[in-house]
């Protein structure tokens, strides 16, 4: 029997979910790692950000070209937002797991 579209599509996003949610619990645990050879709270952080940025620019290169069109302005709030929430809630958890 051939699967449609939608179970294709239905099957990666459950797949995409899970692997989210493993990328996630794992987090915590790498940081955990990381204390014992003396590396603080800020530097896991700036290690994070700097091993996520390549996906989110790849992720926002591609659905540009793909058509989805956004203003300079819509790019500048999108940027400040995205370093704001990203940072903030990063930095909670970071330091939350230092205690």
């Amino acid at each position: 029997m051939k699967s449609t579209a939608w179970e294709e599509s239905a099957a990666t996003g459950a797949f995409l979910a899970l692997l989210a949610a493993l990328g996630f619990s794992m987090k915590a645990i790498f940081v955990k790692l990381a204390y014992p050879y003396g590396v603080d709270a800020i530097t896991l952080l700036a290690l994070r950000m700097g091993f996520s940025l390549p996906f989110f620019l790849w992720v926002g290169l591609r659905e540009q070209r793909a058509g989805s069109q956004l203003a300079a302005g819509d790019w500048g709030r999108l940027f400040l937002l995205g370093c704001c929430g990203y940072y903030g809630a990063s930095t909670y958890v970071v330091v939350g797991s230092d205690m």
